[in-house]
């Protein structure tokens, strides 16, 4: 009998394939939608643009002051307040070196993270970083539209709360970390992945 996590695993990995988004391609539908439809949402962080999924809403917005962002944006389906899709910046930046260290990471070719280079990274993962608070399954380097994100799938321990997200420098020093991650108990995050890979897989970057 195939294991949760082999499950949430095999869908990432189905509808990444499916979207190509390990080299940067949306889904054809996606691809020929414009940034007038309702589901495209602009301007967050680095990104210009992304589609959320269709039937998705967007939560009340938490303000600022990094620069004319939120500090979250929040979208959940709207009969389910509990499956969130997050923009998120921490507000601080990262140190020098952890900026470095993550940013020579993201320019070798995608690949599985290693212990040493988890170790490298932990102010960049945070509180993900923390093994008896974040179960990791998968931890790896991809490229969405050009750029190159780390991808991060696990467990919150204490809620069983499933996560699938990526992570991204958001300005040219490195210290600016953006994240875009799904937040939902297992029957839920099983049955709105697909939905959320091919959303990461529509994202446009402010150039």
């Amino acid at each position: 009998m195939i294991s949760q996590s082999e499950a949430s695993l095999a869908i990432i990995k189905k509808s990444e394939d499916n979207a190509d988004l390990r080299n940067g391609k949306s889904t054809k539908a996606v691809s020929e939608r414009n940034e007038t439809d309702a589901n495209y949402v602009l301007d967050i962080g680095a990104i210009e643009s992304l589609r959320i999924p269709d039937g998705w809403i967007e939560k009340s917005p938490m303000p600022s002051e990094w620069a004319t962002e939120c500090l979250s944006r929040d979208f959940s389906p709207v009969d389910d307040e509990n499956s969130t899709l997050s923009s998120f910046f921490r507000g601080s930046l990262i140190s020098e070196a952890s900026a470095f260290r993550f940013k020579r990471l993201l320019e070798e070719p995608a690949h599985e993270l290693a212990e040493d280079e988890i170790f490298s990274i932990q102010q960049v993962l945070s509180k993900m970083a923390e093994k008896d608070a974040f179960e990791m399954r998968s931890l790896h380097t991809s490229e969405i539209a050009g750029k190159r994100v780390l991808i991060i799938d696990g467990e919150w321990k204490s809620t069983k709360m499933q996560f699938h997200g990526i992570l991204f420098n958001a300005d040219e020093s490195g210290r600016a970390i953006q994240e875009i991650f799904f937040e939902a108990p297992l029957t839920p995050f099983l049955k709105y992945l697909a939905d959320v890979v091919a959303c990461i897989g529509s994202i446009k970057w402010k150039s």
